[in-house]
């Protein structure tokens, strides 16, 4: 005898599901909350691999229908936003039990979201000096390379006699009234 078939209703939700890459275990979970026949790994992956292109399909479907609509549309997070802020506005200066004016911050910040959302606000970045030399036209490594030689020079001339105690190269020369045997090293 063979196997009970799903149903058009239970087989368009497992290709919904399946597209949206839920995993199997999430899936028969799901199917166990509606009260459908248990599903398996094997039964979904046979089904993820013979409905394929209907997969595809709708996965392309829920991307597009994803980027197109709903939130992702600045416009309509923007009127959202706007809509919220409204409400807010009501309430702004009502305190809450300890006398605080949360409302009027959030209400703010609300605002700062409307300004960021319409572009009215810059996005500052900061650059490293390595990206900002790169913008300028300098290669950062070059510039490591100089200020290393620069360094490297500075170094050598503070050892060859600007160092205080040293005698135009001559190295250290002992204190008077030192102990020992005359200050010979």
């Amino acid at each position: 005898m063979a196997k009970k078939k799903l149903s058009h209703e239970q087989q368009a939700a497992l290709l919904e599901w399946l597209a949206a890459d839920y995993d199997w275990r999430l899936i028969r979970d799901w199917f166990t909350e509606k009260g459908w026949p248990a599903i398996t790994k094997a039964a979904a992956s046979y089904y993820r691999t013979t409905y394929a292109i209907d997969i595809e399909r709708l996965r392309a479907e829920r991307l597009d229908s994803a980027l197109n609509r709903g939130l992702a549309l600045k416009e309509e997070r923007i009127a959202r936003l706007s809509a919220h802020a409204d409400e807010l506005e009501k309430i702004k200066w009502v305190p809450d039990k300890n006398g605080r004016l949360w409302n009027e911050a959030a209400w703010r910040e609300t605002l700062g979201e409307i300004a960021a959302e319409m572009g009215h606000r810059k996005q500052a970045v900061e650059l490293s000096w390595q990206e900002e030399a790169r913008r300028d036209g300098y290669d950062p490594d070059e510039i490591k390379a100089k200020l290393r030689r620069q360094f490297a020079e500075m170094v050598l001339q503070g050892r060859s006699g600007s160092l205080p105690g040293s005698d135009s190269g001559s190295g250290p020369t002992p204190a008077a009234g030192a102990g020992g045997d005359g200050g010979t090293a």
